[in-house]
Formats: C-alpha cells, structure tokens, sequence
C-alpha cells in the first residue's frame, strides 16, 4: 500500500454502453449491437485506477437513492474505494452517462449529472478531513464548480498535491492557482488555451504555453500518441504503448488515476506520467470504464515496467 493517500472528488454515474458500427448522423438510425450497464463516472473511474494500482483510496461524491445508486457504490467498495463520503442523496436519481462506442474502439458521451449536481462545499469539506500534506487529490469537472473550488482550497491549505483533470472541457483559468498538475486531452486543451482547435503539431507547444502561463505543471494527453509533459520549464513527449484498442471508453480517466497512485507511491512526475500512459493503454483492451483499469502485476506482465517492488 502507498505511504499517502489519494483522495478523489467527483463524479459516480451508472454507464449505459451502446455497440455500433457508425455513428449515426444527425437525423439518421442506424443499427446496435449491444446494450449494457456498468459503473463509471470520471471520479470513480479515476478512483477505481488509483485503487487498482495500490494506492490508499477514498472516494467523495453522491448518488441517488436508486438501484443504480446501491449498484455503483458497491463497485467502488468491491474495488477497495473508500466509500465512507459517498452521500446518497434521496429522492435523486444517480447520474448516467450515455456511451456510444463503435467497432473501432472510439467512443462519444452524453452525461446527465442527477446526483452528482448535489456534491456541494459541505460535504467535500467533510470528505477532506484526513486530507494531509503528501496526499494526492483528484478533481474533475463533472461535479459543480463550487465543490471543486472547495477541494483545491482545502488541497493547498494543506500542503497536499492537487491534480485538475479538466473534463468535460471547460475554462479553468480561476481553478489553476490552486492547482499543481492540469490533465487535458487534446480537445480540452484547446479549450483551456482558449483556442479554436489545436493542430496535431501544436500539442506541444500548447502544453507548454499553458504551463508557462498558469506556473503549473501541465500534461496533454493524445490518444494513441500518447502524451506532452510541460513541467520545470521543461517539455516531455511522453510515448504510447502499442495495443490493439477494444474500447477507449475510461482510458482518460486510467491515465489520471494511475497518475495519482504512482504519485502518491513516491515516484518523480515524469516517471509517473509515463507509467500512466501505459494504465491509459492498458484500460483500451476491456470493454467499459473500469474494466481495463490495471494492477502493477498487469502492467508488468503486459509491458514489461519495471516498479522496484
């Protein structure tokens, strides 16, 4: 078990996963394989990751007082999550989130907040009582703005490592003073540069303006190119490990939580970030959001990462 903790604040939904050949277009029906239901929700995912890896875990969010509520929680505890501020929230439904994916292993999204939306100062503050310097906290921003205010606050009064994972896309620049490591993709970082759309070319030179313009340490990950590392002045190309995708759906959020427990185990920035990218490829080759989180014994059977253990 790692000597911090990791502390995650965010969301919980129940996933509904959809199988198709093509997108349809605007207008158009087009045939399903599948449908199916499984836990997800960014926070969660991130959790479930960090958990998988070693890491001491406590989730903090909400669900509704529904099947899917009792469901979700007991996937976060089946996994190890400390679900003792998971508040479940009466006469509210738990979140859902959407998921179309197709053969190719893409994905697209639609979330409805339902509970997620009654994550507020109050009970963020109460899920961040142990929180201590050398923790790792994880914030997303499928939970209301205020409560992630609160847990970057609360993060940098204590001394503990603050990571922003700014998803879905949204403009974060008042979040950043409290915050160490921003996690973006590459349509998020767009966004948070304020940008129209950023060239494949570009991802670089974004990751490092917007390290140069908050002070913080900045990584945009790029799918099967895997990731730019801008910290200390300094820019990282970080990359991915081949494999096969069966589904993308959560590797984002692999990628962040690995991040969190290997920064919690001790490890340097770069190296954690580079293992991370191999938890993000890793979780390509399951089908659903935590199903292809991976243990420290899966990367090293899968990659051949070497952990000192």
């Amino acid at each position: 078990m790692s000597e911090h903790r990791v502390y995650v604040v965010g969301s919980i939904n129940q996933d509904l996963l959809i199988s198709t050949s093509i997108y349809p277009k605007l207008g158009e029906t087009v045939h399903g394989h599948s449908a199916e239901y499984d836990a997800g929700g960014k926070g969660a995912n991130q959790a479930v990751a960090a958990a998988r890896l070693g890491a001491t875990t406590s989730f903090v969010g909400c669900v509704g007082s529904d099947d899917s509520g009792i469901a979700m929680t007991e996937s976060l505890r089946a996994n190890d999550v400390d679900i003792a501020h998971v508040t479940t929230v009466d006469d509210v439904a738990t979140g859902l989130a959407v998921v179309t994916r197709t053969d190719s292993g893409q994905n697209a999204i639609i979330v409805i907040a339902g509970a997620n939306a009654e994550l507020n100062p109050d009970r963020v503050a109460a899920g961040l009582t142990a929180l201590t310097a050398g923790d790792i906290l994880v914030v997303q921003l499928e939970i209301p703005i205020p409560a992630v205010e609160t847990a970057r606050r609360i993060a940098r009064q204590r001394g503990a490592t603050a990571i922003l994972n700014a998803a879905p896309a949204g403009a974060v620049a008042d979040l950043l003073p409290d915050v160490d490591i921003l996690v973006v993709n590459e349509f998020e970082a767009a966004t948070v540069a304020g940008l129209d759309r950023v060239d494949e070319l570009d991802f670089a030179a974004v990751a490092g303006l917007l390290a140069e313009r908050h002070s913080r340490a900045v990584i945009v990950t790029v799918g099967s190119d895997g990731a730019w590392l801008a910290a200390g002045g300094q820019l990282t190309k970080i990359d991915a490990l081949p494999v096969t995708p069966v589904d993308s759906t959560g590797a984002g959020d692999a990628f962040v939580g690995a991040l969190a427990a290997l920064l919690a185990q001790g490890h340097p920035l770069e190296q954690s970030t580079r293992w991370a990218a191999a938890a993000g490829a890793h979780a390509c080759l399951k089908v659903g959001a935590q199903a292809g989180a991976p243990t420290l014994d899966d990367l090293t059977a899968i990659f051949g990462l070497d952990f000192g253990r």
